[in-house]
Protein backbone atom coordinates (compact mmCIF):
# COMPACT_ATOMS: atom_id res chain seq x y z
CA UNK A 1 0.00 0.00 0.00
CA UNK A 2 2.73 2.27 0.76
CA UNK A 3 4.63 1.52 -2.49
CA UNK A 4 1.44 2.68 -3.94
CA UNK A 5 1.00 6.10 -2.19
CA UNK A 6 5.13 6.64 -2.69
CA UNK A 7 4.64 5.58 -6.58
CA UNK A 8 1.55 8.23 -6.80
CA UNK A 9 3.02 10.96 -4.75
CA UNK A 10 6.47 10.86 -7.26
CA UNK A 11 3.92 10.91 -10.55
CA UNK A 12 2.47 13.84 -9.08
CA UNK A 13 5.96 15.33 -8.54
CA UNK A 14 7.41 14.75 -11.87
CA UNK A 15 4.19 15.83 -13.84
CA UNK A 16 4.57 19.40 -11.50
CA UNK A 17 8.31 19.30 -12.45
CA UNK A 18 7.36 19.09 -15.90
CA UNK A 19 4.61 21.61 -15.94
CA UNK A 20 6.67 24.05 -14.19
CA UNK A 21 9.15 23.67 -16.36
CA UNK A 22 7.14 24.02 -19.32
CA UNK A 23 5.50 27.41 -17.79
CA UNK A 24 9.02 28.71 -17.65
CA UNK A 25 10.29 27.97 -21.58
CA UNK A 26 6.99 29.56 -23.01
CA UNK A 27 7.75 33.04 -20.92
CA UNK A 28 11.56 32.92 -22.19
CA UNK A 29 12.20 35.49 -24.56
CA UNK A 30 12.90 33.93 -28.19
CA UNK A 31 16.28 35.16 -28.37
CA UNK A 32 17.32 33.16 -25.19
CA UNK A 33 15.33 30.06 -26.63
CA UNK A 34 17.68 30.52 -29.82
CA UNK A 35 20.96 31.63 -27.90
CA UNK A 36 20.82 28.43 -26.10
CA UNK A 37 19.82 25.46 -28.41
CA UNK A 38 23.32 25.39 -29.93
CA UNK A 39 24.97 24.91 -26.45
CA UNK A 40 22.18 22.31 -25.50
CA UNK A 41 22.93 20.65 -28.53
CA UNK A 42 26.57 20.27 -27.82
CA UNK A 43 26.10 19.31 -24.67
CA UNK A 44 23.53 16.86 -25.65
CA UNK A 45 26.03 15.45 -28.07
CA UNK A 46 28.59 14.95 -26.13
CA UNK A 47 26.59 13.37 -23.29
CA UNK A 48 25.93 10.71 -26.45
CA UNK A 49 29.21 10.29 -27.91
CA UNK A 50 31.12 7.08 -26.65
CA UNK A 51 34.17 7.09 -24.47
CA UNK A 52 36.69 4.69 -23.35
CA UNK A 53 36.10 4.17 -19.42
CA UNK A 54 39.47 3.15 -16.90
CA UNK A 55 38.94 -0.82 -18.00
CA UNK A 56 39.08 0.33 -22.30
CA UNK A 57 35.27 -0.12 -22.93
CA UNK A 58 33.22 2.27 -24.65
CA UNK A 59 29.91 3.67 -22.87
CA UNK A 60 27.86 6.94 -22.66
CA UNK A 61 26.86 8.22 -19.84
CA UNK A 62 24.11 6.12 -18.20
CA UNK A 63 21.30 8.76 -16.98
CA UNK A 64 22.09 10.65 -20.75
CA UNK A 65 21.82 13.89 -20.89
CA UNK A 66 21.00 14.85 -17.30
CA UNK A 67 23.15 17.62 -15.68
CA UNK A 68 25.60 16.43 -12.70
CA UNK A 69 28.05 17.76 -10.83
CA UNK A 70 30.73 15.04 -11.80
CA UNK A 71 29.53 14.86 -15.72
CA UNK A 72 29.62 18.80 -15.93
CA UNK A 73 33.08 18.93 -14.20
CA UNK A 74 34.09 15.93 -17.25
CA UNK A 75 32.85 18.33 -19.63
CA UNK A 76 34.85 20.95 -18.65
CA UNK A 77 37.77 18.73 -18.79
CA UNK A 78 37.66 16.91 -21.73
CA UNK A 79 35.96 19.82 -23.98
CA UNK A 80 35.53 23.40 -23.03
CA UNK A 81 38.63 24.04 -21.16
CA UNK A 82 41.02 23.04 -24.09
CA UNK A 83 39.39 25.42 -26.54
CA UNK A 84 41.18 28.54 -27.75
CA UNK A 85 40.49 32.02 -27.51
CA UNK A 86 41.09 33.78 -30.43
CA UNK A 87 42.98 36.74 -30.22
CA UNK A 88 40.91 39.72 -32.13
CA UNK A 89 43.13 41.04 -34.71
CA UNK A 90 44.24 44.69 -34.88
CA UNK A 91 42.48 46.53 -37.61
CA UNK A 92 44.91 48.26 -40.15
CA UNK A 93 45.37 51.95 -40.09
CA UNK A 94 44.59 52.04 -36.30
CA UNK A 95 46.95 52.57 -33.72
CA UNK A 96 45.57 51.94 -29.88
CA UNK A 97 48.59 53.39 -28.31
CA UNK A 98 47.78 56.56 -29.13
CA UNK A 99 45.09 58.40 -26.89
CA UNK A 100 42.12 59.87 -28.91
CA UNK A 101 42.46 63.63 -29.40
Amino acid sequence: MADGLYAAAEGRAQEARRAGLQAKKDEQPANTTRSYASKQREWRAWCHKPRAGPDGTLSTWPDGELVTPDKLAAWLKEDILLRRVKVPKKRRGHNCTEPPL
